[in-house]
């Protein structure tokens, strides 16, 4: 099985359900960002202390373009989607998923319940 910094393709014989966290910790928190770092290629992001805790989904924007003072060139950049991360159960088995890509972490732990 793949630890939460691994990124996983494979399908499981399970279906998936959305899930989501009632209560998280601090370590579920650096769990989540670690995993979502990974789903993000790199990309650090700040999640919220209810991130998960009533829906299964997470929009990340896109980086905005910058000038060379690190400035926002016309505001947000809206002709680019959002990236959107979803928080599902899978063979008892928590995963946080990157939509777009397929591409998702194991989290060991953490906690998710059936939405």
């Amino acid at each position: 099985m793949h630890t939460h910094n691994e990124i996983s393709t494979e399908g499981n014989t399970g279906e998936p359900t959305p899930a989501r966290i009632t209560e998280l910790s601090t370590n579920d928190k650096k769990m989540l960002q670690d995993a979502a770092r990974t789903l993000l290629f790199g990309r650090k992001i700040t999640l919220s202390n209810t991130v998960f805790s009533k829906q299964n989904t997470v929009f990340v924007e896109r980086r905005s373009k910058q000038n060379e003072q690190g400035k926002i060139i016309d505001g947000r950049q809206r002709e680019i989607a959002a990236i959107v991360l979803s928080l599902w159960l899978e063979n008892g088995e928590c995963y946080l998923q990157r939509n777009d890509t397929k591409d998702k972490v194991k989290l060991n732990n953490a906690g998710c319940q059936s939405l």
